[in-house]
């Protein structure tokens, strides 16, 4: 079995920094649509855990690095 990574909100603001760079405020999306995106195009979240991640990304859209 492979070891999951765990997401961080410091991660999330890394990837949302990236993604502001290619034109894409994940500000405006769900925590959801945000996970979910993450997980399927950014390599950095290959394998993590889906509901640690959509955790990650409200409190990072609620400003707690």
């Amino acid at each position: 079995m492979t070891a999951r990574a765990i997401p961080t909100v410091a991660m999330v603001a890394d990837a949302a920094a990236r993604a502001l760079a290619n034109g894409h405020d994940l500000k405006t999306w769900t925590p959801h649509r945000i996970a979910h995106d993450l997980m399927r195009y950014d390599a950095d979240f290959e394998g993590c855990d889906y509901t640690l991640l959509v955790s990650a990304a409200q409190l990072w859209k609620r400003g707690r690095a």
